[in-house]
């Protein structure tokens, strides 16, 4: 189990790539989270860890789900294979719930809606 500090160190150090992976300026996602600038750096090299709120909304201006987020910073100290491995098999398990929740809403088959997707 990770420390509360390398927790941080590790949710500022994804937050980071993903910003920039995006090319958002950290005045952009500062001002969509209701941040200064100031508090944002201190989030990005891992000084405080956003309140729960403060992460949702992070997530959602980066177009990420917030839980994804916690999920890589719990990985990100696992050696490349390994966290790979656990990226794809909840990349691949989010898949299946997105298309269960199609499923629900629409009234309609897996396979109708698969074939949907296809197209």
């Amino acid at each position: 189990m990770l420390s509360m500090e390398q927790y941080a160190k590790n949710i500022g150090t994804v937050i980071q790539r993903h910003r920039v992976d995006k090319d958002i300026t950290l005045h952009a996602l500062a001002t969509a989270s209701g941040l200064e600038e100031a508090q944002m750096k201190t989030i990005e090299d891992g000084k405080s860890f956003p309140s729960l709120q403060r992460l949702i909304k992070i997530a959602n201006y980066l177009k990420i789900k917030p839980g994804w987020l916690l999920i890589e910073a719990e990985i990100a100290n696992f050696p490349d294979d390994i966290a790979k491995t656990f990226k794809d098999a909840i990349r691949t398990s989010s898949a299946i719930l997105d298309i269960a929740d199609l499923v629900l809403r629409s009234g309609q088959s897996a396979q109708e809606i698969y074939e949907k997707m296809k197209k």
